[in-house]
């Protein structure tokens, strides 16, 4: 092997995990369901017809604690996704 590159990055990488928070005397888990779970989806594409935001949004809506930050939650983050 070659000498390594000046200033390259770490042959690293470190990841959060999204399931995990901080919490005294350790780490607590979080609790979550994907939008998939939610919606009752399957991997097909024939199914990928039902996958919708709106569709979430209503479901959010009858089953959230907090429903209206929720949904402005789900589409704050979708509006921000590249296109």
């Amino acid at each position: 092997m070659g000498d390594p590159v000046p200033d390259a990055p770490p042959a690293h990488t470190t990841v959060e995990r999204f399931d995990q928070a901080p919490a005294p005397g350790g780490e607590t888990r979080r609790l979550y369901l994907s939008a998939h779970t939610l919606l009752g989806l399957d991997e097909s594409v024939l199914d990928r017809r039902k996958w919708s935001y709106l569709e979430l949004a209503h479901l959010l809506r009858r089953i959230s604690d907090e429903p209206e930050g929720d949904v402005i939650e789900l589409f704050g983050a979708w509006s921000s996704m590249p296109s």
